[in-house]
Parts: structure tokens; C-alpha cells; sequence
């Protein structure tokens, strides 16, 4: 597939589709390695550069996690260079005029959630955060439109999780939670994938022979939620 410079070929067939969709609320559930970060960055980047200004958020619970995986993952893996136009510490503008802004949610206020306008907002591991946070940023998606637009930017806000239990976002997402969701809003504008690591095997093995068997050794709660 390509957008302007930026050429991909799916891993597989949930991260593609996590990628494509065009419900509000989308989450890629599911083990290590399956490629939902990966994807969900693509998503992101792809709608970042059809809407030149548009304003995004990509956010993780702690300041060392979203460095040292979210971000290092977008910056060597998934942004191509030459979009970049400026890069701090907690902003990427690409030569669009795109931003996006780079938050930890353990030592960011509701405040500063509740002050944000911006078009969409991507969470990595969002079993980590407060489901407060999540329902304030989704309170401010769709609230950035520039006038040269032809058409207003979707308000779109996904996530990447790992079992973790029936804790918030099994609640509000997973299928067999149906009699919970009628509570929090209009499922048809919800999306849960779920991916063990297997379905990205292939690859893994290419990359890296031997990793997924070494994963197969660990112990079963660890593979339960890992």
C-alpha cells in the first residue's frame, strides 16, 4: 500500500484491518508481537499526512515506556525521515504541519486532557491507564478543523492492550461484555480485535528465528497475558 512516500504491506490480516477501520473507538487486543503498535502508529501517520495541520495524540501511562517503545518504534520504524520537520521532547511536526503531541498520562492532569483540541489520539497498552483519561480524551477528538480542509478530519480515537482480566476494557470493548456496553455508549462505533502472537509467526521468525518458540517456553501465566 502507499500514501504519498509512505509504502507498507500489512503483517497480517487484524492489523490491517485495525489500521483501515472507521469506527470512533477501535482497540487491538491480544499477545506480544501480533503487530497492533506497529499498526496503530500506521494509522496515526497515515492520517496525519491526509490532513495537513491536523493536530493528534499518542499516549502511554509512564514517560519511560512511551520513550523507549511507543516512540522509538514510530521514530525508527514507522515515519519516514523525511516527513519529519521538527522533533522534541513531546512534539513531533511533520513538514505537513502535522503535530503530534506526546503524553504520559501518570503525570498529566484532567486539566490539561480536558483543554486539548485535537482531531484523534492513539494509546499504547491502554490497560495501563485510568479509563477516566481515556473518556476525557475521547471527549476531545474532532474538536481541530482547519477551513482548507475539503472535508472535516474523522475523530478517531484507538488503542493497543493486553489481557489483563475483565478490568475496564474488557468492559467496555470485548463482545462477550455485550451487557456492559449497552451502559457506556453505541457499540456500532466500537471495534475490539484480538491477535495471539501466533498470528504473526511468519514474521517473527523471519526477523528473528527462534524468538516464537522461546515464547512457548515461558510460563503459562505469563503467556496468558503476554
Amino acid at each position: 500500500m502507499q500514501t504519498n512516500e509512505l509504502i507498507f504491506t500489512p503483517a497480517n490480516s487484524l492489523q490491517e484491518q485495525f489500521i483501515w477501520n472507521v469506527d470512533r473507538e477501535s482497540i487491538f487486543d491480544g499477545g506480544i508481537g501480533n503487530g497492533k503498535t506497529t499498526g496503530g502508529l500506521i494509522r496515526l501517520l497515515l492520517l496525519a499526512s491526509s490532513y495537513p495541520k491536523s493536530r493528534w495524540v499518542i499516549f502511554r501511562e509512564t514517560y519511560l515506556d512511551l520513550r523507549k517503545t511507543t516512540y522509538k518504534t514510530f521514530i525508527d520504524k514507522v515515519c519516514p525521515p523525511s516527513w519529519v520537520d521538527r522533533n522534541v521532547k513531546e512534539e513531533t511536526r511533520l513538514k505537513n504541519g502535522a503535530e503530534i503531541i506526546w503524553m504520559h498520562l501518570d503525570e498529566t492532569s484532567e486539566q490539561t486532557l480536558s483543554g486539548l483540541e485535537i482531531n484523534g489520539a492513539f494509546g499504547d497498552q491502554i490497560e495501563e491507564i485510568d479509563p477516566e483519561k481515556w473518556e476525557l480524551l475521547d471527549g476531545r477528538i474532532g474538536r481541530w478543523q482547519m477551513p482548507e480542509w475539503e472535508a472535516p478530519c474523522p475523530a478517531y480515537i484507538w488503542g493497543t492492550s493486553n489481557p489483563k482480566g475483565k478490568d475496564w476494557v474488557y468492559y467496555r470493548f470485548h463482545p462477550q461484555a455485550s451487557e456492559h456496553r449497552i451502559k457506556l455508549g453505541d457499540d456500532r462505533e466500537r471495534l475490539y480485535l484480538f491477535g495471539e502472537t501466533s498470528v504473526n509467526k511468519e514474521l517473527l521468525q523471519r526477523i528473528n528465528p527462534g524468538y516464537y518458540e522461546n515464547l512457548l517456553r515461558k510460563p503459562e501465566s505469563w503467556k496468558k497475558i503476554w
